[in-house]
């Protein structure tokens, strides 16, 4: 079994690079 805080560490840095995709996206267009 994985570790639930380990797993909530990598969301986390799944959803804060969207963010920064998204915000880039914004930037160019």
């Amino acid at each position: 079994m994985t570790d639930s805080s380990e797993e909530a560490k990598q969301i986390e840095k799944l959803y804060e690079f969207g963010e920064r995709l998204n915000e880039s996206k914004d930037k160019s267009q």
